[in-house]
């Protein structure tokens, strides 16, 4: 019985019987909360739409430098030379793979150990999409007679959740930033705003509960 009693207390109000104070705190509340999902929602669409072809730009950039220290060592057929040239690849989490092909289609060095599957001969640039894959194959130039290859294949779906996360995180510190300066806000012009209103309120009602008519609301400002 007494934990029904407990229970019956808690029930949702109308927002009729919401004290004017409350109001205000939950307008201003509410209308944050809306503008800083919209405006989120706004610039976290404009980011995933262009972090495509962002991201192929700085996987190009990032292939175009490997395959410019990748040249003397594939002059000079220093295998492990290049080796430690695309080592310098694990840097970059979204880089799954990478190969130098000479232009017979053998391998001459390659990051992970495995030879990649390429959709063409690796014969010719490439920066385009299979999937979630990024493909990218640029000439290693300066080695003589010999052609080769920087092929590099790059995961968009690692950096595509990684940004998610990011601007989800962004997103939740600006709201939750907003609605504390809006609460903040509102307390502080409470005084100003509410104050008279809530004054010829209680004067209206004692007004009307006690019939006293010489009863009259103090005037401010």
């Amino acid at each position: 019985g007494g934990s029904g009693m407990k229970f019956s207390k808690f029930k949702f109000r109308n927002f009729r019987d919401f004290s004017v104070n409350r109001k205000l705190i939950l307008a201003v509340s509410v209308g944050s909360t809306v503008s800083a999902f919209v405006i989120g929602g706004a610039l976290f669409s404009y980011h995933l739409f262009n972090l495509r072809s962002q991201f192929r730009d700085n996987v190009v950039a990032v292939a175009d430098v490997v395959a410019k220290f990748a040249e003397a060592p594939v002059a000079f057929g220093d295998q492990a030379g290049a080796g430690e040239v695309l080592s310098s690849l694990h840097a970059h989490f979204d880089i799954s793979a990478a190969e130098i092909r000479l232009g017979d289609g053998s391998t001459f060095a390659n990051l992970y150990g495995s030879r990649l599957e390429w959709p063409t001969q690796a014969d010719e640039y490439m920066a385009d999409y299979e999937g979630w894959n990024l493909l990218v194959a640029l000439p290693v130039n300066g080695v003589g007679q010999s052609d080769a290859w920087l092929l590099i294949t790059a995961d968009f779906g690692r950096v595509l959740s990684s940004s998610i996360l990011s601007m989800t995180f962004a997103m939740l510190i600006v709201l939750i930033i907003g609605v504390l300066v809006a609460v903040l806000t509102a307390g502080a012009f409470r005084g100003g705003i509410l104050g008279p209103i809530t004054n010829l309120a209680t004067v209206a009602y004692e007004v009307a509960t006690k019939g006293d008519y010489s009863l009259r609301a103090k005037v401010v400002g």
